[in-house]
């Protein structure tokens, strides 16, 4: 990689390092699953400036203080409004992805009344004449790059840094516009997004950075050739929570129970969740087997209304849990029941037997339906198909797997396949982000 930083200002006195923090899962992958011991090191060498929400900024001061961290400061922020030519340019990104995965939410606003039929037809054609021309994505993002004036959006005076980390570019409301707002003080700009998916699902990236950190292959092929990122500014790293430092010292099973979880997605993406939830209470007190249900922390069921049974519920909340916390539990289950790809992968990276709920307890809108996950996700297909993993297609197919009378199929050597999706486990993603920051501090 050539010298990314060049002709950038540069400022006077001690370095100032800016980052991007309005994701809970961040805070959990970037600080708490290491005790903070990443924010300490940069505190020692640079001043550290970071830029989050209130709730998230107000977690954050209570953790400097009892861990004495200093040269480390809060700047908290409300959601960033756009103007109407943003709005305009990042309805044109949006798209312009030529993803499946933009059909289906597509279909899926429609199907929520959340657009009229005119505004439909005016986005599905949009997408059938301009997402195949990376040409005009660039074209878009320069656009967007210069009507884009934060001045004009916040009341706030935006502190001096001399480099800014963004850690989840496809927040429109906050990382995206700092990331464009100190791209165009001349301020370097190191970018990665919240999770390995974000490139198929969140439209077409808004913003090129000086370096966009790419999770993996996967990432890096789509970052260049569908989102038209120039090769020369992406570094290929890993998936911050998918390093060998986070998986279980020892993996341990319960060898007198026979212990199984289900992963939700919540009822946005899977309408027919709760009635899942529901059958499987009903059939929990029918079986030996110990089901656990993984609550996700952003998109919640409300179980009053349900008969639990004997099923366990575990929620591991971002900010009072670590990677290891959750990975020791997903690596003393038999078995997984993953509706979505981040549990498959979660499964797959601790070495968790796993198969793919495919079917539904009362039939959904078939664009509403999880089981478009299957057919209309690009990388959720890549991964169910191209590992073979096995989908559960019935109730009384699942509930032979619950009682130990099927033999499931247990994914085998994937780790060409995973890595391909993840990245390399054994890059120190911290240690490349210092490597990135000394190097811009050693340009001339």
């Amino acid at each position: 990689m050539t010298k990314p930083f060049n002709n950038l200002v540069k400022r006077k006195g001690p370095f100032i390092l800016g980052i991007s923090l309005f994701e809970e899962q961040i805070v959990r992958a970037f600080f708490l699953s290491d005790n903070f011991y990443f924010l300490k090191q940069l505190s020692l060498k640079y001043k550290v400036i970071i830029f989050t929400n209130e709730e998230i900024g107000n977690f954050l001061d209570i953790k400097l203080q009892e861990l004495r961290i200093d040269r480390t400061s809060i700047f908290k922020m409300k959601v960033i409004r756009e103007s109407f030519l943003v709005k305009f340019f990042s309805f044109l990104l949006k798209w312009s992805d030529p993803s499946s995965a933009t059909i289906r939410n597509l279909y899926r606003e429609k199907n929520n009344q959340r657009m009229g039929i005119i505004s439909f037809w005016q986005r599905k054609i949009f997408f059938h004449i301009f997402s195949h021309s990376v040409y005009l994505k660039k074209i878009f993002r320069s656009l967007l790059l210069f009507v884009h004036k934060l001045d004009n959006a916040i009341k706030l005076e935006i502190p001096n840094i001399d480099l800014f980390l963004s850690t989840a570019l496809t927040n429109s409301e906050s990382d995206l516009p700092l990331s464009i707002y100190f791209k165009k003080k001349g301020i370097g700009v190191i970018s990665s997004l919240r999770s390995w998916d974000n490139l198929v699902t969140k439209g077409t990236l808004k913003f090129q950075p000086d370096i966009f950190l790419s999770h993996s292959g996967y990432m890096t092929d789509l970052a260049i050739r569908v989102h038209g990122i120039k090769s020369i500014s992406v570094l290929q790293s890993v998936t911050p929570s998918y390093q060998n430092r986070f998986l279980p010292k020892a993996k341990q099973n319960n060898v007198n129970s026979y212990n199984v979880a289900y992963g939700c997605i919540g009822p946005i993406l899977n309408p027919d969740e709760l009635n899942f939830l529901k059958w499987l209470g009903e059939i929990s007190r029918e079986t030996d087997t110990c089901i656990s249900i993984v609550q996700h922390p952003k998109f919640k069921h409300d179980l009053s209304k349900i008969n639990k049974g004997d099923l366990n519920f575990k929620t591991f909340e971002y900010l009072s849990s670590t990677l290891e916390d959750y990975y020791r539990f997903i690596a003393e289950q038999d078995l997984v029941i993953a509706s979505g790809t981040s549990l498959a992968l979660d499964s797959l990276f601790v070495g968790t037997p796993l198969i793919g709920l495919a079917f539904e307890i009362i039939e959904q809108d078939y664009w509403l339906s999880h089981l478009r996950s299957y057919d209309q996700l690009p990388h959720s297909k890549y991964l169910f198909d191209k590992l073979s993993i096995r989908k559960v297609t019935s109730k009384w197919e699942l509930i032979e797997i619950l009682n130990g009378k099927k033999v499931y199929q247990k994914i085998e050597e994937v780790t060409d396949i995973l890595s391909y999706l993840t990245g390399d486990s054994s890059i120190q993603f911290h240690e490349q982000i210092l490597e990135l920051i000394d190097s811009r501090l050693t340009l001339k």
